[in-house]
């Protein structure tokens, strides 16, 4: 099994990151992996290319058309993570991909927006994020290096491989 994530991020190295909701929908109910937590969107890869994988969950979890993220940039990378040694054995066999997405300032910022709007107003096909926001590099470094997440943590590692693009 192989989970895929999208890193939004601007010349600037601000990116976009969303807080997952604790339960499904925010609603009384089954507890959701990271929930309360702070993450790339993304989600489970169906099919071979991971690129197209974290298009599509980035899609599904923020209701943007493909077309604002096309319009606003389309230079992307990929990126894959082991899991080898950490956690369970389930866990341990999960491959991780993240796409990185370079965009305009603007497209960023407009990205955040309209998922919030697309959040609030319930337009969103997976219901698992409670908010999004555009943080700069050093803000987005911290939130995933607290111990305190634990399900979320390991996002440090694509967010310190920002550095490099």
């Amino acid at each position: 099994m192989a989970q895929v994530y999208l890193l939004l991020y601007d010349e600037k190295k601000n990116v976009l990151i969303a807080k997952k909701h604790k339960t499904w929908g925010g609603k009384p109910g089954k507890k959701l992996h990271g929930g309360g937590e702070y993450c790339y969107p993304g989600g489970g890869l169906e099919g071979g290319d991971p690129k197209a994988g974290a298009l599509k969950e980035f899609l599904e979890e923020t209701g943007n058309p493909e077309s604002n993220i096309t319009r606003f940039g389309d230079e992307f990378h990929v990126l894959s993570y082991s899991n080898e040694g950490k956690g369970t054995q389930e866990e341990a066999k999960i491959a991780y991909y993240v796409a990185f997405a370079k965009v305009s300032i603007t497209g960023l910022r407009v990205l955040a927006a309209t998922t919030t709007i697309h959040i609030r107003h319930d337009y969103v096909k997976d219901k698992e994020l409670e908010e999004v926001g555009v943080f700069s590099y050093e803000e987005a470094t911290s939130i995933f290096r607290n111990p305190l997440h634990r399900d979320t943590g390991w996002f440090h590692q694509p967010t310190s491989d920002l550095a490099a693009l």
